[in-house]
């Protein structure tokens, strides 16, 4: 079976009036009777051949996916209450903590 080649989104070229004389199109029609050489089309079938498509792996067996608590329900609830106190934004919030800026996150809060 011929295979499968990319798609290429060109946009084709109108000849001019005198055809394809003088060009690269014209010498190599010129000196094989097909056209192309051999070497050429298996060159061009390398270079645009698509891919043949993977295969679709079954998931046998996939696992829930488990959620990760660092801290617990009682402690985040705290800190949701404490962030909606402060009146910062997100960025400041974090470059706050990533300067260890005390006169932002004071024990006040």
């Amino acid at each position: 079976a011929p295979s499968q080649l990319k798609a290429l989104h060109w946009q084709k070229l109108q000849l001019p009036a005198g055809g394809a004389e003088g060009t690269l199109w014209s010498e190599a029609h010129a000196s094989s009777p097909s056209g192309m050489e051999a070497a050429q089309k298996e060159k061009l079938s390398r270079l645009f051949t698509r891919a043949p498509p993977k295969p679709a792996t079954p998931v046998a067996g996939r696992r829930a996916r488990s959620s990760l608590k660092v801290v617990s329900q009682k402690r985040a609830h705290a800190f949701e209450v404490l962030l909606s106190k402060l009146k910062l934004s997100a960025v400041q919030l974090a470059s706050a903590v990533l300067r260890l800026d005390s006169s932002v996150l004071t024990s006040e809060c």
